[in-house]
């Protein structure tokens, strides 16, 4: 079919094809954008705009990157603001700009060419289509235009700088010309690394200069005058930040080949840790990246430009991007050598996906069947990856709920004591949005002052201006080991005031240090709950005025902090509230009793009530319920997900009937039957669980197996233990429905040097710290603090287990 025909044919599908992947890479780009809390890089970038665009220029002259991405986000969010989803909208826009400039590069790259074997001018289009569904589809792309970095604009900028180049080379445009001149200027305004873009095109040039006979003064005229105004616009920045940037490396050695494999499962997975792992699948992607090559090279052209240049010029910057990284690495003791990291792999990436469509289009074409099985590999290799990079995106509270409570007592002339180390970015980020400016009150001290760390030595010289300057101090303790690691400043603190307010956020917390130590009280111009209500709870005036539940999904080893705010009237009277944790079936996971203490004048206090999530809570929806008064109030809904699933549970094998602490019952156990058991081996017991009135503790599980000889090891006749919260660790009692029967397993590790002979299993719970064992009750009434299993047998070490068919 003549071109003109198949275009005709085909007309709205040609013009809407492109479109709908644009879309595709939008609702890629967009999906889950702010569900991702700020990491070091990207506080460092907002605190860095903070500073106005003057102080961010000024700031980047002597960090590492020049100033264009920032002046870009500082316009940003002066129009749509600093929360996570509106900044990152413009590394958002970014990425599809890429996608969208993809079809022209690659349309430009393949005008001239005709396939050498059949009539198939429809081809280039088919590139260029594939090419866009690639770069709009692949993990690695999604990921930088979901970040607050400047990478993904150097690669918009370098992409531009490489399709206004070939235009101005194979047309001689002016506009073309003048284009080129201000995408490549932008590029190095972006990353310095940018200038590989430059370089590949230099090394392009004098590879092709001798095949262009014709023109050739006028082009190289052309493009020596290019690289002469870049040059000239470059180089005032570069005097300017020359004088500033500091020499300092944080690489290490690094091996090349370790680099390649990073730089190769990268590109075609997304993936940067243990890359060694995803080499093979990512190997075969860039056999198709060489076929992409291939492809190119074997087609002849006309109007002096021919496959072979196609292919030339996208892969020499992919090429030259690892040696240079790897280089650029290398401790110089000139500027700054940075490690290596998949960010600075990013720049040419639309070129790698524009090989690659090459090469399965190429394929269709060689070997149709080919063609199809290398499709469905590359579609199922993406369809793979990009699902994990999802999965690890969701928001946590790791400053929020501090910043919170802060941001309700704090008063105007209050002092936070911030020790942080180089985290600092981080916090300033969240305080600016939840609290106000830090430099106006309260004030922020980043602490310490001109030293690395606090020392015995200059801890009080350090605090004691601070402190004499406030009548309250707060002490913001994030990631102190980086400079207290021997907690000075928290236990000179202690020393010369009382604490009023604590909040703990995993190994972080926000302590105020007031001098009575007498609770703080929220002030009415402080009130701002995230989620404002007004209820009244009690006959004596007890109002909830609104909660704070500042993220929704959690994860195992994460807590659901909820705060909640309580209007209390004037009176010493104690107010009794519950809040429950209830699942999607309305049962009851974990229960807080709350009791809160009236003053003598009526008030406003923010209370705290955390709930943790375990490796085995199970995963789905839940809320949070007040009860006050007969009546119960939603404050606030949640999400648990990533946990591991409850192992069934089904007919047991060895009912036994017994109460532990009168809430929680055993069912009874699963135990393999077996001649005997071999030192060394691993004994796997199932015990059954079943909690009949709400458990309000945490209880260990102890599994022990128990004989006549002595173990010098353990000092007793203990020679096997599993000792854990149930299920794994997974599960904790205080978290069990009450009539849902939990399966637990448990394994005993059976010592080498275990004498022969018969062991009893004896089972039971107890509570840490005093280990305290629960009583128990059995079926016939005796009690006992242990539940005995059974015997097993141990055998000789030399001889083979022999299982039962039983």
């Amino acid at each position: 079919m003549a071109n003109s025909e198949w275009r005709g044919s085909n007309k709205w599908a040609i013009r809407l094809a492109p479109v709908f992947v644009l879309l595709i890479a939008f609702a890629l780009r967009l999906y889950r954008l702010g569900d991702q809390n700020v990491w070091w890089d990207e506080g460092l970038a907002m605190w860095a705009i903070r500073k106005g665009l003057a102080g961010v220029t000024v700031w980047t002259a002597g960090d590492v990157h020049p100033p264009l991405y920032f002046w870009s986000l500082w316009a940003w969010v002066q129009l749509v603001g600093e929360t996570e989803f509106a900044a990152r909208y413009l590394s958002l826009a970014y990425g599809v700009l890429i996608v969208a400039l993809v079809h022209p590069l690659v349309r430009r790259l393949t005008a001239h060419l005709t396939i050498q074997k059949g009539n198939h001018e429809g081809r280039p289009y088919w590139v260029a289509l594939t090419a866009m569904l690639l770069t709009a589809t692949a993990r690695f792309p999604i990921w930088w235009s979901q970040e607050l970095r400047m990478y993904i604009l150097a690669t918009l900028t370098s992409l531009l700088s490489l399709y206004f180049f070939v235009r101005a080379l194979q047309e001689g445009e002016r506009r073309a010309w003048l284009a080129y001149i201000a995408s490549s200027t932008a590029a190095l305004y972006t990353i310095y690394l940018s200038g590989l873009t430059l370089l590949a095109q230099g090394i392009f040039v004098l590879l092709t200069l001798r095949r262009r006979m014709a023109g050739q003064r006028r082009f190289l005229a052309h493009w020596l005058g290019s690289q002469a105004l870049v040059a000239a616009l470059f180089i005032p920045w570069f005097i300017f930040a020359a004088g500033k940037m500091r020499t300092w490396s944080v690489s290490q050695p690094f091996d090349a080949g370790v680099l390649l494999e990073l730089y190769t499962v990268a590109l075609s997975l997304g993936i940067s840790t243990e890359v060694s792992r995803y080499l093979l699948p990512a190997l075969s992607v860039c056999v198709l990246v060489l076929a992409g090559a291939i492809f190119f090279w074997r087609q002849t052209g006309d109007r002096g430009w021919h496959g072979w240049e196609s292919a030339l010029y996208l892969g020499l910057p992919v090429l030259l991007l690892p040696v240079v990284v790897y280089l650029l690495t290398l401790n110089r003791g000139l500027f700054y050598s940075p490690r290596v990291e998949a960010r600075y792999l990013v720049l040419f990436a639309p070129c790698f996906y524009i090989l690659l469509a090459a090469g399965l289009i190429g394929l269709w074409r060689w070997w149709r069947w080919g063609g199809v099985l290398a499709a469905l590999l590359v579609i199922g290799l993406f369809a793979w990856s990009l699902p994990g990079y999802y999965t690890g995106r969701y928001m946590r509270d790791d400053y929020q709920t501090a910043l919170r409570t802060l941001s309700a007592y704090a008063q105007p002339d209050d002092g936070v004591l911030l020790v942080s180390g180089d985290r600092f970015p981080l916090f300033l980020y969240q305080y600016r949005r939840l609290v106000g400016d830090e430099n106006a009150g309260p004030i922020v001290y980043r602490l310490p002052r001109d030293v690395t760390r606090f020392t015995e030595e200059n801890v009080a010289e350090q605090l004691a201006p601070v402190a004499a300057a406030h009548s309250r101090l707060w002490l913001a303790s994030f990631e102190r080991a980086l400079q207290d690691p021997d907690n000075l400043v928290e236990k000179w603190l202690d020393a010369r005031y009382r604490r009023a307010l604590q909040v703990t956020v995993g190994y972080n917390h926000l302590i105020l240090y007031t001098a009575d130590g007498v609770p703080p009280t929220v002030s009415p111009a402080n009130l701002a709950p995230q989620y404002p209500m007004d209820a009244l709870l009690t006959a004596g005036g007890v109002r909830l005025l609104g909660y704070d539940l500042p993220t929704t999904e959690f994860r195992p080893g994460d807590a659901a902090h909820l705060g909640l705010y309580f209007h209390l009237p004037a009176g010493r009277s104690t107010i009794e509230l519950t809040v429950d944790w209830v699942d999607s079936q309305q049962r009851v996971v974990e229960s807080r009793r709350l009791a809160l203490e009236g003053r003598e004048q009526e008030c406003i206090i923010r209370q705290g009530v955390d709930f943790a999530v375990y490796p085995r809570t199970p995963a789905g929806l839940y809320q949070f319920l007040l009860y006050a008064s007969e009546q119960s109030i939603e404050v606030g809904r949640m999400r648990v997900a990533a946990t591991g699933p409850l192992l069934p549970v089904g007919t047991i094998q060895h009912p036994l009937e017994a109460t532990l602490g009168g809430s929680i019952r055993f069912l009874g156990y699963d135990l393999a039957d077996a001649t005997y058991i071999a030192p060394g081996s691993t004994l796997t017991l199932d015990l059954y669980w079943q909690a009949e009135d709400k458990v309000a503790d945490s209880y260990t599980v102890f599994v022990h197996l128990i004989g006549e000889a002595y173990n010098p090891a353990t000092g007793g006749p203990l020679w096997a233990q599993d000792d854990s919260l149930p299920v794994e660790g997974g599960y904790p009692t205080m978290q069990w429905p009450v009539g849902v029967s939990v399966r637990d397993r448990h394994r005993l590790v059976i010592d080498p040097q275990t004498p022969p002979g018969q062991y009893q299993i004896e089972i039971g719970m107890y509570q840490l710290p005093s280990a305290e064992r629960l009583p128990v009750r059995m079926a016939d009434g005796t009690q006992d603090t242990r539940i005995l299993l059974g015997q097993v047998e141990i055998g000789p070490a030399h001889q083979q287990p022999v299982t039962s068919n039983k």
